[in-house]
């Protein structure tokens, strides 16, 4: 049997499309609990500068061109400043990163649109010819997936683009994503598998859906969608349920026709602080992925540098919280997330 520090070491070496492939057969939670586990052997709980910055996450526009109902982003557009990132700030971003060499992957997405940066693919280059980070990917709502910006994007070294589609038609997409129009995310879709012929790009979908009952999430992952599997291919389409995210009123769930649910509710190891830097477009570092709307800043780039900052007391605490287990030492932000509650959203 192999170690999880060989696990991990080769798993992290992985085309980021075979690594998708193989975290799609291994349950989020299982990847997440062995991740932890693993990170527990390489560092003193005591200790957490010893865990290598992985993962940063760019937020290169917290502007979206869409109001989906279930997205905290979205359904409270207003917040939060919205803004584009620019090249001075990602200039500083850089030359920090360039320090580190532990990072392998970076996700130009957070809670808005990264297609209204038109900087997007000069961002991508920098990161594969001036860093250590060899697989980038963000996620698009694919409205603004054209020609000219596709082949933008493929004379980049960029490794994948997730385009949302949500619903189980395209009638429901429309409705759940206010903006979208299905035939043109398909249509953007189409046009660039043919674009991307010879190069190692990969699109993929990620379908979320709102359940109708509890009895529905009880059952685990929902189906692929029949109207995408007519028109992509099945592995082409991830599906999941609408999770409620953290600072997501309960009155904007209701405003919108549906309500928050605890499922099998449980403490869950988390492993965004421990792998992951998240940082918006104004250059704050906020303390994860699910922070999308800025609830919880750590620092700015722009007064303080990523190592510093990653190497903080204050994420040292949370990271020590983590491996702990000691849910009374976390941020509330911590604490109202879906990783501890497993909050879902169904309609009213």
């Amino acid at each position: 049997m192999i170690s999880l520090g060989t696990f991990f070491t080769f798993y992290s070496k992985l085309p980021e499309s075979l690594r998708n492939t193989i975290k799609a057969c291994i349950p989020d939670k299982v990847m997440g609990n062995i991740y932890v586990n693993y990170k527990r052997t390489i560092a003193d709980s005591n200790d957490c500068l010893n865990l290598p910055l992985e993962q940063v996450r760019i937020e290169v526009s917290s502007l979206c061109n869409l109001r989906c109902k279930h997205c905290a982003s979205g359904a409270q557009y207003e917040s939060t400043n919205r803004e584009i990132m620019t090249p001075a700030i990602f200039k500083v971003l850089l030359e920090q990163l360039k320090e580190i060499d532990t990072l392998k992957d970076a996700v130009l997405y957070l809670g808005g649109e990264p297609l209204l940066n038109n900087h997007l693919p000069d961002f991508i280059s920098q990161l594969h010819n001036e860093t250590s980070i060899i697989h980038t990917r963000f996620n698009t709502n694919g409205m603004l997936l054209k020609e000219e910006i596709s082949r933008r994007l493929l004379d980049t070294d960029l490794g994948i683009i997730q385009v949302s589609i949500d619903g189980n038609s395209p009638e429901e997409s429309e409705q759940i994503r206010i903006g979208s129009n299905y035939d043109t995310v398909k249509n953007n879709i189409y046009n660039f598998i043919k674009l991307a012929e010879g190069y190692d790009t990969t699109i993929n979908i990620a379908n979320t859906q709102i359940a109708k009952s509890e009895d529905e999430l009880l059952k685990g992952k929902p189906e692929v969608p029949l109207f995408l599997i007519n028109d992509f291919k099945a592995e082409m389409i991830e599906p999941n349920y609408a999770m409620k995210w953290p600072g997501q009123s309960d009155q904007s769930l209701i405003d919108n026709g549906f309500r928050s649910i605890t499922i099998d509710a449980q403490k869950d190891d988390c492993i965004h602080p421990l792998r992951e830097m998240t940082l918006r477009s104004n250059g704050d570092c906020v303390l994860c992925c699910y922070d999308i709307t800025g609830m919880m800043v750590i620092d700015n780039i722009q007064n303080n540098t990523v190592s510093n900052i990653w190497n903080s007391a204050e994420y040292q605490k949370i990271r020590k919280a983590i491996m702990n287990r000691d849910i009374n030492n976390l941020p509330n932000i911590c604490k109202g997330c879906r990783i501890f509650t497993n909050e879902k959203i169904i309609r009213c």
